[in-house]
């Protein structure tokens, strides 16, 4: 006769693993309780049962390997577009063409969050006094 293994981490059943991949995706346990567990009860209730569920030990650490999984899977799409434009930016080098390599470049430090459009407006209220505003469009599209 098969014996368990009292030290073997304890598995999600299918419920458990949906409600994990929901959260994943909603980011909100009591949505993601009454999707799986198909509730109709109550906010309260579903509440209370969406952190009981959560409080599972290996719930809780099946949500933190989802995580870690989508931070990798996030890393590694940065990386690739990065690999992609840096290519980009080498051919566009050997061919002559300057515009292309430096808009491959922007684009580039546009991903990784290290350069943002901005425009100046200056205004002059008197000859001896001029205002200078500096607009940052971190969402600006090229």
């Amino acid at each position: 006769m098969a014996t368990k293994d009292k030290d073997a981490p304890k598995r999600c059943t299918a419920k458990e693993e949906a409600f994990c991949l929901k959260y994943i995706e909603l980011r909100q346990k009591t949505a993601a309780y009454k999707l799986v567990y198909n509730h109709t009860g109550g906010d309260q209730v579903a509440r209370n049962q969406a952190c009981r569920v959560f409080k599972r030990p290996h719930v809780t650490a099946r949500v933190i390997e989802l995580l870690e999984d989508e931070k990798l899977g996030a890393f590694e799409t940065v990386h690739t577009i990065s690999a992609q434009l840096d290519e980009d930016r080498a051919m566009a080098r050997e061919l002559g063409q300057a515009s292309a390599a430096v808009s491959s470049t922007v684009h580039k430090a546009k991903m990784l969050g290290i350069y943002q459009e901005q425009s100046k407006v200056e205004h002059a209220i008197s000859p001896d006094t001029v205002w200078t505003v500096n607009i940052v469009r971190p969402d600006a599209k090229s």
